[in-house]
């Protein structure tokens, strides 16, 4: 195996160090945020989504340094309500598009023709090519010192899903895999996923079998 150790990653360039580190925690959700305010919509891409717990439904991701203009922070603080956006590998070359830095007050949404969908009890635009939908609120954030990043937190309002990836005898379990939800790694590559097997709840002394 190839040893790097921290002077040395620090010699390497920006970018090559940020692809490096960035791919090395393996592959990553994608999401597109839509938030709302004052007639204007975004859209921004993240991969930084993670679960924070089921009751209450909570969510969190990362929110790089605001010294340059965050645009979903910016509206966020006007309107804490917004939508979390699955992408499809149909979706995938708009959705990076979203990453671009347009300039304030222009929507991403007609930038890269994505359709800007209101419906249920939120106040921002869902995207309507998403195959699963949230909605959410934002609630809190904690600082992260060491790199002036903010983490955000949310609760779920509400979702919206596509009938078929439940199935009819669902016991909460979504197929991702049938929604071709794509992910991410390092700083531009994408992967899709492939399902290989459910297994049972782990106990001790349980012999770990598949479902």
């Amino acid at each position: 195996m190839i040893h790097h150790d921290l002077p040395q990653l620090d010699q390497w360039p920006t970018r090559k160090k940020a692809h490096f580190i960035n791919s090395i925690v393996g592959y990553k959700s994608v999401h597109l945020i839509g938030t709302h305010h004052d007639g204007w919509s975004n859209l921004s891409i993240i991969s930084t989504l993670t679960h924070l717990g089921s009751n209450p439904a909570l969510i969190g991701f990362v929110l790089r340094p605001t010294t340059v203009p965050r645009h979903t922070y910016e509206l966020m603080k006007e309107n804490p309500f917004f939508t979390v956006n699955n992408i499809s590998e149909p979706m995938l070359m708009r959705a990076h598009q979203c990453s671009a830095k347009y300039e304030e007050g222009r929507s991403e949404f007609e930038a890269v023709g994505f359709k800007e969908e209101w419906k249920g009890q939120q106040k921002a635009p869902y995207v309507g090519e998403s195959p699963i939908q949230l909605g959410c609120e934002w609630i809190n954030e904690w600082p992260i010192e060491e790199n002036r990043c903010r983490f955000l937190v949310a609760k779920i309002h509400e979702v919206f899903i596509e009938e078929t990836l439940m199935g009819n005898d669902s016991d909460g379990f979504i197929s991702l895999d049938k929604a071709q939800l794509v992910s991410a790694s390092g700083m531009d590559a994408y992967y899709t996923p492939r399902f290989l097997h459910r297994q049972n709840y782990a106990k001790p002394d349980v012999e770990p079998h598949i479902l």
